[in-house]
């Protein structure tokens, strides 16, 4: 089966489409208009619980959160390797998730990105 990448043109579903280009991966683009608020129609909820895009439909796994699907398909053999976008030493990841900093930049993305739609949504 095809990865289905639930998307709409943001900068955080654009860094997923990026990976999977330069991986040579076959996806499947599933657009979610949030402008249209189909982010929270109950068949997107049941793929992202938290009701924001990107998400990634790979077969029996689910995956959203654009750091997430990048960690994941760098880190799965199935995907020939990945790019080697992150190092491969999980104390340095556990410590650098652990910084202040690093947990509110994570939370900046959905925010400014709810805060557009709705800039957006205005016009």
């Amino acid at each position: 089966m095809t990865m289905q990448l639930h998307y709409f043109p943001t900068l955080n579903a654009h860094k997923v489409t990026i990976a999977l280009e330069e991986m040579g991966l076959a996806y499947e683009v599933v657009m979610v208009d949030i402008l249209g608020d189909e982010q929270f129609r109950p068949e997107f909820i049941a793929i992202n619980p938290n009701g924001r895009i990107p998400a990634l439909v790979d077969d029996d796994v689910t995956m959203f959160e654009s750091a997430a699907i990048l960690q994941y398909l760098d880190r799965n053999p199935e995907n020939g390797g990945g790019l080697d976008l992150f190092p491969a030493l999980a104390a340095w990841h556990a410590r650098i998730a652990a910084r202040p900093a690093v947990q509110r930049a994570l939370a900046v993305g959905p925010v400014t990105e709810d805060m557009r739609a709705r800039w957006l949504k205005k016009d």
